[in-house]
């Protein structure tokens, strides 16, 4: 499976050295991956490099993104990230567990937030069919902004022609009660929707945007439910999120 690690840096956390007439900063991103046994399984590294104008005024972008790219067979892994800023030796370290799955039965990917989706066939490591998909790992919106987010459908049962027919259901809840002043309210969902579709074979890449002027400030869960609607099976994704004031 195509198993994609992206991360975003907060600039102000790394170190500039001068070069020039600008500044310079390399972060190191480290990846490793063990089974659940603790067997190393795959492991993988990249420099991310920033270099901005050395002037009061230059406009410096506030997270440096980076992306590895690993290959690994259907399973349950643990994933170990290391960040070393090379100008100051300053570490950080996260660690996550995720599951992979692909098979012939009916599953959806991650559903990945993204900074921007535009149709493109250039050649470029954030590509995903004719689409450039830029991940946004942060998930922190500001209220009005929509969100973006990409996902695919795999195992469609198709007809004689090749074609595939589904349905998607996408809800989004909070985690907590809504503030309104003084008062919490219990709010259970915050948008629902859902559509048919079909499309020619058995996967599907799906691009959708949530317009976020009916949400409020606090974290939320996007659910993805997808029905094929030859079979009449199911399977859902959800991934989490922030609205910021």
């Amino acid at each position: 499976l195509r198993t994609e690690v992206n991360i975003e840096i907060p600039v102000t956390e790394i170190t500039f050295d001068t070069s020039g007439t600008r500044l310079e900063g390399e972060v190191e991103l480290r990846v490793k991956v063990w089974d659940l046994e603790m067997k190393e399984i795959d492991e993988a590294s990249e420099i991310l490099r920033i270099s901005v104008p050395n002037t009061e005024d230059a406009k410096v972008p506030a997270y440096l993104p980076g992306q590895i790219l690993l290959t690994l067979e259907p399973g349950y892994y643990r994933f170990g990230l290391e960040t070393i800023d090379k100008n100051s030796g300053s570490r950080g370290v996260f660690r996550t567990n995720r599951q992979l799955t692909c098979g012939p039965e009916l599953s959806l990917s991650d559903i990945q937030f993204a900074r921007n989706i535009t149709n493109g066939d250039e050649n470029s490591r954030y590509r995903k069919g004719n689409l450039i998909v830029v991940p946004y790992p942060l998930h922190l919106y500001k209220k009005s902004f929509p969100i973006a987010f990409y996902f695919e459908i795999y195992g469609l049962d198709v007809d004689k022609e090749d074609f595939g027919f589904y349905e998607v259901e996408y809800a989004v809840t909070p985690t907590e009660k809504k503030r309104w002043g003084l008062v919490y309210v219990d709010e259970k969902t915050g948008i629902s929707t859902s559509f048919k579709a079909n499309g020619f074979g058995s996967q599907q890449p799906m691009r959708l945007e949530i317009n976020t002027d009916n949400l409020w400030s606090g974290r939320f869960i996007l659910r993805v439910k997808v029905t094929d609607r030859r079979t009449r099976k199911s399977t859902e994704q959800t991934a989490s999120f922030a609205i910021l004031d």
